[in-house]
This record gives structure tokens, sequence and C-alpha cells, in this order.
């Protein structure tokens, strides 16, 4: 994955010249670097699953019933093969938001415990409050371990909780999970006499809303980490003589040592780069996408009359999931 542009050493520039910062401003700096880094490459994994998402929108078009046709006016039906294709990469690529969020709190907050732990519970509550989130997240390991999950029945398509659950080959997400789909299963047969499936534009829908809001979440509370963390380098630059050089191109550097005694210990970055631009720029990304999801969800939410759909609720709500 790209990283953001710190270079190491260049020819552009005397490092002969580079300024021995204090052990703090070498912290400051260093802290600088490390933040922007964790910054661009949560968005990076971010904008590969809203272009998954993206790409599901302009070629398909699907209604609430589930059902699936091209959107290139032609009326052509939907293939198991494409839809799984596409479904895949939106669910790998939204794991992958949801997974990188642990390290990036376990390494930024390792020294603020409480701010740590806040964070963590919001993760961990919309984790637990949502079975079709959970589902769709572990829904991971059986695409890349065992089968397809998407399944098309005259242009509809679903998930099979038995299916996916409770194979021949003994392949389980986890405990957790198979012990809710158990409960949904045993439901749906015993009141409806029914095939227990999780219908899909709902279930994929819920997925997208929480990873946007996710993400959303992250924004808005590492806010005072990146303000403070500009703050300390603001300090920094302002009052190290020495630390800017102007290269050949005329572009001007911050270049300094570290204490990397391995690799080469200069460091140098564009004096461009703010993390605090940086960072308002993707929050305003984050902000617009996941208010525009939000519309679409809570309406769907409150109209929907799906009968899994309401036995959900209804574990959730009366926390009879089982761990």
């Amino acid at each position: 994955m790209d990283q953001m542009n710190f270079k190491i050493a260049t020819t552009y520039l005397d490092v002969n010249k580079a300024v021995v910062l204090s052990d703090d401003k070498l912290l400051a700096c260093e802290r600088f670097i490390e933040l922007s880094n964790w910054i661009y490459e949560i968005e990076q994994l971010y904008q590969v699953f809203a272009f998954n998402v993206r790409h599901l929108v302009s070629e398909y078009q699907i209604n609430r019933s589930s059902k699936v046709i091209t959107n290139k006016n032609t009326g052509e039906k939907v293939y198991s093969i494409e839809i799984n294709s596409v479904t895949s990469n939106i669910i790998t690529s939204g794991a992958c938001v949801h997974n990188i969020m642990e390290p990036f709190i376990n390494r930024i907050y390792k020294e603020n415990i409480i701010k740590s732990e806040k964070i963590k519970k919001l993760v961990h509550k919309q984790y637990d409050e949502d079975f079709r989130y959970r589902f769709i997240l572990r829904l991971r390991d059986y695409i890349q371990h065992r089968d397809l999950p998407i399944c098309v029945e005259d242009g509809k398509c679903y998930l099979d909780l038995n299916q996916i659950c409770f194979n021949r080959t003994g392949f389980r997400l986890n405990a957790k999970i198979n012990n809710e789909s158990k409960y949904l299963i045993e439901r749906m047969h015993d009141e409806k006499n029914n095939v227990a499936r999780l219908e899909y534009y709902n279930t994929l829908l819920t997925f997208v809303y929480n990873v946007s809001k996710l993400y959303y979440t992250y924004y808005k509370e590492i806010n005072d980490e990146v303000y403070n963390t500009q703050l300390n380098f603001n300090k920094v630059k302002y009052n190290t003589p020495g630390i800017i050089q102007t290269a050949e191109d005329g572009v001007e550097y911050y270049i300094f040592k570290t204490n990397n005694r391995e690799g080469n210990p200069i460091r140098a970055f564009s004096t461009e780069q703010s993390l605090k631009k940086l960072y308002n720029g993707y929050k305003k990304v984050a902000n617009i996408d996941f208010n525009a999801i939000k519309k679409i969800y809570l309406n769907e939410e409150e109209t929907n009359k799906d009968y899994l759909l309401k036995l959900i609720r209804e574990m959730n709500s009366n926390n009879l999931i089982i761990y």
C-alpha cells in the first residue's frame, strides 16, 4: 500500500545540514509522520471499499425484493458468478476497514488507555448490536475458505443461513454467529415453515451503512489527536532554525536526523504537507458518504416489513444473542 511521501534522504537536499533535534522535538515530528501515514492508509482502504460499492450501484439495479438486473437498459438477468464477484469485493474491502481500526487504536493511543477504550467500545458496539453486520464480516472467512455466499433464484439474491452456517464440510463462521443463525432458522421453520434466508438488499445495505458509520466515527474521535499532533509539530518547525531547506526544484522541505541506526537516519518531506488539511479533506468525504447512506438505510429500516428482519430486531433487542 502507498504511504505518504515522507522521503528518506534525497539528492536534492544537503543532508549534511539536516538539523539534529532534541528528543521531544523528534518525538513530535515522528508522531506527525506516523499519524499522517495511518490516516492516509485507512483512507485508501476505505476508498477501495467505496469504489466496490459504486461499481455495484453503477452496474446493477437492486430492488427491495432483492431482484437484481443489469444497469444497461437491457433487463438482463444477473448470474450467480457476477453477483458473487462484486459482492465479495465489497465484503472483503469493508472487512479491511473494520479490521484496521483496532491496530490503529492500539498504536496511536497506546499511552492513552481511556481514549483507546472509548473508541474500542464504539467499534465493538456496532459489531455487537447488529447481527447482519457481524454475519457479513464473518462471511469473508466463508468466501476465502469454503464457497460463494450469494444464491440466485428467479432473479432474486439471498444468503441461505443453513447452507452457510451448517454446511457438511464442517466449516463454521464462529460459535456466536452459528448460535444466532440457529435461533433464526428455528424460528423461521416453526412460525413460517420457510427457509431461513438473509435477504440480499437490506443485508448488504446494513453492511455498507455500518462500514461508512465506522469510518465517519473514526474521524470524529481522532479530531483532538490530529489537532494536538499538528500543533506540536508547528511548534517544532517555527522554533527550529535550519529545519527547512529549499531543493534544486524550488520545493521547500523539512529535513532532520532521526535515531534510526540501521537505515538512513535522514527524514525529509515537503512543507506543503499538512496533517490537519489532510484530515479535514478526508473527514469531509466521510461525512458526505455517511449521511447519504444513512438516509437510505433509515428509510429502509422504517419501511421494511420482512419477517426475518423482525426476528433479527427481536433477537438483538431482547438480548437473545448467544455467546
